[in-house]
């Protein structure tokens, strides 16, 4: 009785372990299968688009197109001088300055000859420097006074035989020092009080453009102080603006076209630019008449050997400051994409490489992405496709 008893409470035992399991494997089984298809739904959210939506869109499709060659480029850029074509123009005296003259008057561009004159120094009478060479004048006087007596008292000593011949020749060797720069007092003051109340003209030396101008009219100038920089040259560097990823490839240059407003000049011989991290620099010849400095625009016209794919601009979107479009994947799904754009010109978007056959949206793209945006925050949105 006892071992028919323990047999049925066995049987049921197993019964209901196998009919939990059942139920447990059955529940995670569902919600495997929930988490699979919100996951789906979640991660097509913003790509999954029906015919209707696209239909209520109007949203067309378009393949990337090979583009024909870039070969012309306008780039914003400066002029620089170069270096070793330049030279300053000083002023001699101290004075004010008369900028300019009936014939010439000077601004930067502008291509002067040699001999021109570009300003006048107006000098005055330089009080302080006079007091100054005055005060050392009289000081240097009586260093030779001295210097002159003790060379007349080691002379006679010498003639004694107390002292040595060489002992004469040092003595001899200040009081003409002294000399020297007494001399050299009265020299200067001379050509103080000479002068005064003079204009004197600044002259060019050479041929060339002036590339800078130091000073105003009017200007009170020192000695030695820089008027103009001029150029002697026929060389300059244009440095065109552009980040190396975004410059096509050159392999020769047609001609090169400088652009400041309605003024144009076209250079021809130049050779393929060297690239920096942030600019394009070209060396060219037959600059004059060129402002230096001055921002303006160059139009390069070259050869190249690449092809390129393009798309219109307004197909591609930009998120997280990264570019995408919309790839057609089948009738009804769209994958985002990430593109990396070579340059943009025209409204079109220029791409190294680029599947030809793949169709992408080629309008409503900021629909799209609005859509989306209501979609996210619709806590049942990409469940009911």
């Amino acid at each position: 009785m006892f071992k028919y008893i323990f047999t049925i409470f066995s049987v049921f035992f197993i019964l209901a372990c196998n009919h939990d399991e059942h139920n447990h494997d059955e529940h995670e089984h569902n919600f495997t299968k929930k988490e699979s298809s919100e996951t789906h739904n979640d991660s097509h959210n913003d790509v999954l688009l029906t015919k209707e939506v696209q239909k209520k869109l109007s949203i067309t499709t378009d393949k990337a197109k090979l583009c024909k060659r870039v070969d012309s480029l306008t780039l914003t850029a400066t002029i620089k001088p170069d270096n070793r074509d330049l030279y300053s123009l000083e002023t001699p005296l101290k004075g004010n300055i008369i900028l300019g003259n009936d014939n010439i008057n000077p601004v930067v561009g502008l291509k002067v000859n040699k001999g021109d004159t570009l300003a006048y120094i107006k000098t005055t009478p330089d009080v302080e420097g006079w007091s100054s060479l005055e005060w050392k004048r009289k000081e240097v006087e009586l260093e030779l006074d001295i210097a002159k007596k003790e060379e007349l008292r080691v002379k006679k000593r010498v003639e004694e035989g107390s002292l040595l011949q060489n002992q004469l020749y040092l003595a001899e060797k200040e009081r003409k020092k002294a000399q020297y720069q007494l001399n050299d007092i009265i020299q200067k003051q001379e050509s103080l009080f000479n002068n005064k109340n003079r204009v004197i003209p600044i002259k060019t030396t050479k041929d060339g453009i002036i590339t800078n101008i130091f000073i105003n009219n009017g200007d009170l100038v020192d000695a030695g102080d820089n008027l103009f920089q001029i150029s002697t040259g026929e060389r300059a560097t244009i440095i065109a603006n552009v980040r190396p990823e975004k410059l096509p490839k050159i392999d020769s240059i047609k001609s090169l076209i400088l652009i400041s407003g309605e003024k144009k000049i076209e250079l021809n011989s130049v050779s393929t630019p060297k690239i920096t991290a942030n600019s394009a620099i070209f060396d060219i010849e037959n600059r004059f008449n060129l402002i230096n400095n001055q921002n303006l625009l160059v139009q390069i016209d070259f050869e190249s050997s690449e092809e390129y794919f393009c798309i219109p601009q307004k197909a591609v979107f930009s998120k997280n400051l990264k570019n995408y479009i919309y790839k057609k994947e089948s009738d009804e799904v769209f994958e985002i994409e990430e593109i990396e754009p070579l340059l943009v010109l025209n409204q079109l978007v220029y791409l190294q490489s680029f599947d030809n056959d793949t169709q992408f949206i080629l309008n409503g793209v900021s629909d799209i992405n609005l859509l989306n945006s209501e979609k996210s925050s619709d806590p049942h949105a990409g469940h009911n496709h």
